[in-house]
């Protein structure tokens, strides 16, 4: 029956931050995808104008890389250094969502739950395996 409870109050303990977070910036999270935005920074970016441009971060150019892919456009020209999977998968919640922060939320919580299994092979009681979860 302890550890039961105690089991609750550790899943309460890396629950309620992480929804709490979410719940912060639940604009941010359900905000659409801005195409002119992201187009205009990346016209004007390091990656198209070599002298004078402007540095734009790797989310903007991620979320236009995405859209751009996955409404057919090549992943050899716009961003081919990084690998475009995770881009396709941006670009797929863009095309589902006409968001581009969906799936982080989906991997963030897809990898504490790995963390805790991880933890579940070596701790064998699930509420010391919430442990290391609940301090990541």
């Amino acid at each position: 029956m302890k550890q039961k409870a105690l089991f609750f109050l550790l899943l309460l303990l890396v629950v309620f931050p992480v929804g709490r977070v979410v719940w912060q910036k639940w604009d941010y999270y359900l905000s659409p995808f801005d195409l002119e935005r992201a187009q205009g920074l990346y016209h004007i970016s390091q990656y198209v104008k070599k002298e004078g441009a402007a540095w734009i971060a790797d989310e903007t150019l991620f979320s236009y890389a995405g859209w751009n892919y996955i409404n057919g456009g090549s992943p050899v020209l716009i961003n081919p250094e990084n690998p475009p999977l995770g881009k396709y998968i941006i670009g797929l919640s863009i095309r589902l969502f006409n968001n581009e922060k969906i799936p982080s939320l989906i991997f963030g919580s897809l990898s504490l739950f790995s963390l805790y299994l991880v933890c579940r092979l070596f701790l064998k009681k699930a509420w010391l395996a919430l442990l290391p979860v609940a301090f990541f």
